[in-house]
């Protein structure tokens, strides 16, 4: 499969569309924060476990992105071999699968494995709903590096500073039922916050990677009329 070698998906407004689930889940976690009484316990550990998850999504999707992209830094034929670009994927996807099929299997819960490939799918959106002409390589690493940057920040910003409670008093802690210890369970709100800030800067990188996509295209749709009204001039 090749990102970008087929038409994007037909789909309106898709600037919004591409990035209204990364807005979205960020809602959830503004929510969860400031009102954490309106969310149930169980999706309060949803979206705890869901930063953690987000990890293997960050790790993975410059790999997957990187062989989907016939261009690609994976698809030489030195690293191809005989198998070419599919067999790259399917052993990138066996391996994440296996990877995220044992975290499951250790929190005796499907979730770490279905919340991995749903939200790789959230983390490759953009390239489906782009034109063809701009998912190339710089494209999919720009989204992927978008992704750690962000990742990074948003832990760095809410580790480091003191991170207000909000809603989040002994009560809705102890409702997470959370094990272990470490600044994110013992300062779960810390996670809140990280996912507030972390899809919100998601989903605005999306918006404006559309806004130059759509500028890119308008310049190429110029640029081939251009030459027929000179043409026709003469």
């Amino acid at each position: 499969m090749r990102l970008g070698s087929a038409a994007p998906i037909p789909v309106p407004y898709p600037r919004v569309m591409s990035a209204l689930p990364d807005l979205a889940v960020a809602a959830a976690y503004a929510i969860a924060w400031v009102s954490p009484q309106v969310v149930d316990g169980g999706m309060l550990r949803v979206l705890h476990m869901t930063m953690i998850v987000e990890f293997l999504v960050v790790h993975a999707s410059g790999f997957l992105g990187a062989a989907a992209m016939p261009d690609g830094p994976l698809r030489g034929r030195q690293a191809v071999g005989r198998f070419g670009g599919a067999g790259i994927m399917l052993v990138l996807i066996g391996f994440y699968t296996l990877f995220t099929l044992a975290f499951s299997f250790g929190m005796k819960s499907w979730f770490p494995l279905v919340s991995f490939w749903t939200l790789m799918a959230n983390r490759m959106l953009p390239l489906w709903f782009m034109p063809p002409e701009r998912v190339d390589r710089s494209s999919v690493m720009g989204l992927w590096a978008a992704g750690v940057v962000c990742y990074l920040g948003a832990t760095f910003a809410t580790v480091v500073p003191p991170i207000p409670r909000l809603g989040m008093g002994p009560a809705a802690v102890a409702g997470l039922q959370l094990t272990g210890g470490g600044l994110w369970i013992d300062e779960p709100w810390r996670v809140m916050a990280m996912g507030l800030l972390y899809f919100t800067l998601m989903g605005l990188i999306q918006l404006a990677m559309f806004g130059r996509s759509d500028q890119s295209s308008s310049t190429m749709r110029r640029s081939r009329v251009a030459p027929s009204d000179s043409s026709a001039a003469k």
